[in-house]
């Protein structure tokens, strides 16, 4: 299962509400030797940032990886979403449309919310993304990036 997330980042259009939850020294512990680490650094809606790592030794390098990532996206707001080991991680969109049609081009869709998840596939891992998404944001969700271990 994932590791609690040091901190939960829920995007919308309209208000950001992050929500800092401290992992315990006994949660940090209970990760096993061994471990692939995983982050997800997500900017606030509407901007599109998202930031992805899996499969890091070291914990510190998932998250700055993550976090480069995000913020090569060209957005420095860019905020922990969710951190998980062994695991693969997704994010999904919230999006509005436009124009009269929604596409998988940039320009026809505005990032209303965005949300992370995490399973031990791929599959499971946009599947926990979308639910996620879907508490809360009522419109279409896409998944946006997929990333697994190896």
């Amino acid at each position: 299962p994932p590791v609690a997330p040091l901190t939960a980042t829920t995007a919308t259009a309209t208000t950001t509400a992050v929500t800092n939850a401290t992992a315990t020294a006994a949660q940090l512990a209970a990760v096993p030797g061994g471990a692939r680490y995983g982050a997800i650094y997500l900017a606030p809606a509407p901007a599109t940032g998202l930031g992805l790592s899996a499969g890091q030794a070291d914990r510190e390098a998932a998250h700055r990886i993550a976090g480069q990532r995000c913020i090569g996206g060209q957005s420095t707001l860019c905020r922990l979403a969710l951190e998980f080991h062994d695991r693969c991680g997704a994010v999904a969109h919230g999006l509005t449309p436009r124009g009269l049609f929604l596409t998988d081009s940039p320009s026809t869709f505005s990032v209303m919310a965005a949300a992370a998840g995490a399973g031990a596939t791929q599959d499971l891992a946009e599947r926990d993304a979308m639910a996620h998404c879907r508490q809360i944001f009522r419109g279409t969700c896409r998944v946006a990036r997929s990333l697994c271990d190896g």
